[in-house]
């Protein structure tokens, strides 16, 4: 996504008057994609129009990856949301740059099956160190189910979920 902007001279224009400051991409759904979002997959999220803006950047400039720490994953891809603000249950904030919330409700993020939850939100890098801990999970906003950062990502495409602290793992036999 990122490339592709660096090519209109209107974007260019605008991110050099804005630099030292985070990026953010919304959809026409009040989401917000990454700035390395593949192209060739915006009509699968269901959007025709975005918003660039720019927010102050976040206080911790520490990211979890760095691009030379990224596996390359090639395959089947998974498309989720994470909204911006955790479960009742989190007293620590979700997103490294708390304005982002203000401007979207949910990130859409996207990985490869075969990457763990906790893969995948590492390589967007929108989300705090703390969140991406073992003790943390992702919930499902319509049934509740909860997903462990270990988990592979493989069946959490089109699906929306809250971070939350914690488990309460169900019984399969019951």
């Amino acid at each position: 996504m990122y490339e592709l902007l660096q090519t209109c001279d209107r974007f260019k224009e605008k991110a050099s008057k804005n630099q030292g400051k985070d990026l953010v991409i919304l959809t026409s759904h009040k989401r917000a994609i990454s700035m390395h979002f593949p192209c060739h997959k915006m009509t699968e999220i269901g959007t025709e129009t975005l918003v660039i803006r720019y927010i102050s950047a976040r206080r911790n400039q520490t990211t979890t990856t760095s691009s030379k720490d990224k596996k390359e994953y090639r395959g089947e891809m998974v498309i989720f949301d994470v909204k911006t603000t955790g479960d009742t249950n989190i007293l620590t904030k979700v997103m490294n740059n708390l304005g982002l919330r203000k401007l979207a409700d949910e990130v859409t993020v996207y990985g490869y099956k075969g990457q763990t939850v906790r893969e995948v939100l590492e390589q967007d890098g929108r989300f705090s160190d703390e969140v991406l801990q073992s003790n943390y999970s992702l919930q499902d906003t319509k049934n509740g189910i909860r997903t462990e950062m270990s988990t592979y990502a493989n069946y959490l495409d089109g699906r929306c979920f809250k971070i939350t602290r914690g488990y309460r793992l169900k019984r399969c036999d019951s």
